[in-house]
């Protein structure tokens, strides 16, 4: 199996902490054993604002800046329309990168 490695230094960052970043979004993926494991892998996937991830099978979703410490799963209620658009969008996205597609830290769908 092809695996593309994804990933942009951390220098531009360490050399000035003000500048801005270079990614839409941050990826984590938790996985045992071999490449066969990775479509079960808890994930989480976060951009500016929101938070997506997949824990023991289970998704969350939720507002860093509205509740910072994750007590609150939106996925729970009711979504609002840029809610549900953020949700598409990280969702799209992790699927994306677990399809093996390669990217430059930016969204691939919805620019």
């Amino acid at each position: 199996a092809r695996v593309n490695l994804d990933s942009v230094s951390f220098f531009p960052t360490l050399a000035d902490p003000a500048s801005p970043s270079r990614r839409d979004w941050v990826y984590a993926d938790v996985f045992s054993g071999s490449f066969a494991g990775v479509t079960g892998a808890d994930y989480a996937m976060r951009n500016d604002r929101y938070k997506l991830l997949r824990h023991q099978g289970n998704e969350a979703l939720y507002d860093l800046a509205q509740d910072p410490y994750e007590h609150v799963n939106l996925l729970d209620g009711q979504l609002s329309a840029d809610q549900r658009m953020q949700y598409r969008l990280l969702k799209n996205q992790i699927e994306t990168l677990r399809a093996g597609t390669s990217s430059d830290g930016k969204y691939t769908i919805g620019r």
